[in-house]
């Protein structure tokens, strides 16, 4: 699996709602998942959101750039006691399937296992998410089981040692 060197992710900032409000308003892309921010989404409730997420210090939010273009979000929440939880999703659907969202949550397992020295990073999945369930797979995510209160909700997850052992083969 070849690195995309069209994708990148920066921190989240005020100026990428610009990019990602109108995005967010098609409801399609919150079937499997909660929305975090206000919806209907307006450029200033996107704007206040991002402000919001800014000054939080065990939740960081990375734009998703392609080829420039801010089209979706990746997350680190929950950070503490080691671990924290992946959230992502690409808000342009005519971007989905290309592999766009895999490489952002390459590089943002990168930074909480190298930057935020994590030990283990998880991934709570909807089991009709079927294009989510790939983007965990492909990255080398193991099953652990299911939510205790949302029983069609798997929880994969990735040690740092076995990220470790693993990141070359998912360059």
């Amino acid at each position: 699996m070849g690195k995309r060197t069209d994708v990148i992710i920066e921190p989240l900032n005020v100026y990428h709602a610009e990019h990602t409000w109108s995005l967010r308003n098609n409801p399609a892309l919150w079937q499997y998942t909660e929305c975090d921010t206000p919806l209907p989404a307006t450029l200033q409730s996107e704007r206040q959101a991002y402000l919001f997420y800014a000054q939080q210090k065990n939740n960081r939010r990375y734009a998703v750039k392609y080829n420039g273009r801010c089209i979706g979000v990746v997350s680190l929440k929950q950070i503490g006691y080691g671990t924290a939880a992946i959230g992502y999703y690409i808000l342009d659907d005519s971007m989905h399937g290309k592999g766009i969202c895999t490489e952002a949550v390459r590089q943002l397992m990168r930074i909480g296992f190298e930057e935020f020295n994590l030990d283990l990073l998880y991934i709570w999945v909807n089991s009709d998410n079927i294009p989510s369930f790939s983007v965990a797979q492909k990255l080398g995510f193991y099953s652990v089981g299911l939510s205790f209160t949302k029983s069609n909700v798997h929880r994969f997850e990735m040690t740092r040692t076995v990220w470790r052992n693993k990141k070359n083969e998912l360059k």
